[in-house]
């Protein structure tokens, strides 16, 4: 190869596809995180404020049911990533089991609420 050859080694051109070509994504090089018994407490406890601030508020418990309603869903996807990954969590994962339950509370007790409402169940 000479050196005005565009495809030769010191052309910046083609080192940058094959860097390209090399990357796997952000977090490739790291292993899986391992599953911990802390991150189970520490949604529990959060499930267990958001049950008890749900149980306060005095509109005849809808606000309560709909937050039991979703804690139940948020389990089921605890349960299905527990039971998918075999213990050996992404980071992705160990994020939503430990503080997943706070963006589906904020999102789904409005919805909840509002669909109730257009059903005539309220």
């Amino acid at each position: 190869m000479t050196d005005s050859d565009p495809v030769g080694k010191d052309n910046p051109a083609a080192q940058g596809e094959n860097r390209v070509l090399d990357y796997a994504g952000p977090g490739a090089d790291q292993e899986p995180a391992k599953f911990s018994v802390r991150d189970m407490v520490i949604a529990m406890g959060m499930q267990l404020g958001a049950v008890v601030l749900s149980s306060c508020v005095l509109d005849e418990g809808q606000v309560f049911s709909a937050t039991l309603y979703l804690s139940m869903a948020y389990w089921c996807g605890v349960v299905l990533i527990l039971l998918r990954r075999k213990r050996r969590i992404s980071r992705g994962d160990r994020t939503f089991i430990r503080y997943g339950l706070i963006p589906i509370l904020i999102i789904g007790v409005p919805l909840f609420m509002h669909v109730w409402g257009l059903k005539g169940a309220l």
